[in-house]
């Protein structure tokens, strides 16, 4: 009687030499999904093999590295449903179910937003100004999505006391995950709140990567079709979420508090404006990302501290 066949650890590939179920060499299935992956990626060799990590579970050298590797029947099926959802226009990141930010990998779902290389710059702002003062203790983050610039801070700085909102559910559920990933659950508080909505201030430094495309830019750009329209609807001209912050910064921002929101370049002038008009205060400065776009817009109140 012959034994039973072991069940297969999860990266298990059928050595070379053994007969593959459908006759696919890895080598092949990389250039069939970068044949698929042609007209709708502008990366469509990294693309595959990005997916090709995820259907095997070993490294991306490793996959370059074992052209006639033959997977099983199970691998080369995912692997193709997974292309084959990128094809359709599904963005990468959710077809992996994570994405890479300021050095750390984070679970994504379409329930938030994918984290982008100009968010980085307002995590690099705000571990700036909270080094540089130490008394800036309790910090909020507003529209937190998947959680990925709260967990930077609080990794990169912990002691402080963070506390992180979302108005989707959904959201912060990706957010806890990722809490949970860096065990930072207990270091960082979760609200379910629209923008200050029922907050209990004050802050000493609150930091935003708020909607702020136009409605219209919202609807009509692929963005738009693909990523929670919530995370991205800032309103006619897109500074909606910037008027209900600055409606509630008397009460939630401290005194000597500062505020750090990410915008759209075009858009920072008349955000100081309305921040302005709400609270006094004592400067205010404009920082520009890596491609020399304004990106970040910093206030500090007038204060004591």
């Amino acid at each position: 009687m012959n034994s039973p066949r072991k069940r297969r650890p999860p990266g298990f590939y059928l050595p070379v030499g053994e007969p593959a179920p459908d006759g696919a060499t890895l080598a092949e299935l990389l250039a069939e999904a970068r044949r698929r992956l042609a007209d709708h990626s502008q990366t469509p060799s990294l693309d595959a093999q990005t997916l090709m990590v995820k259907a095997v579970g070993l490294p991306r050298g490793w996959v370059l590295s074992h052209a006639e590797a033959q997977l099983d029947p199970d691998q080369a099926a995912s692997y193709r449903a997974d292309v084959e959802r990128c094809a359709q226009g599904v963005p990468l990141p959710y077809v992996l179910g994570w994405w890479e930010f300021y050095g750390r990998q984070y679970h994504l779902s379409p329930d938030v937003l994918i984290p982008r290389p100009e968010t980085e710059h307002l995590v690099e702002a705000a571990l700036r100004r909270l080094a540089a003062r130490p008394e800036l203790g309790r910090v909020l983050e507003l529209g937190t999505g998947s959680g990925c610039v709260i967990c930077s801070l609080a990794l990169d700085l912990p002691g402080r006391l963070y506390l992180a909102t979302d108005r989707s559910w959904p959201a912060l559920q990706v957010c806890r995950r990722n809490l949970a990933e860096y065990q930072l659950v207990e270091q960082v508080d979760l609200v379910l709140a629209d923008q200050l909505q029922g907050l209990d201030g004050p802050f000493d430094l609150i930091v935003s990567n708020p909607p702020y495309l136009t409605s219209r830019a919202a609807t009509e750009l692929p963005v738009g079709q693909r990523e929670p329209r919530s995370a991205l609807d800032g309103g006619p001209d897109g500074l909606d979420p910037v008027r209900a912050i600055a409606a509630n910064l008397d009460r939630a921002l401290a005194p000597g508090g500062e505020l750090l929101l990410e915008l759209d370049p075009h858009q920072m002038e008349e955000a100081r404006a309305v921040i302005g008009a709400a609270i006094v205060l004592e400067g205010a400065a404009i920082e520009k990302d890596m491609a020399g776009d304004d990106r970040i817009l910093w206030v500090r109140r007038v204060g004591n501290r």
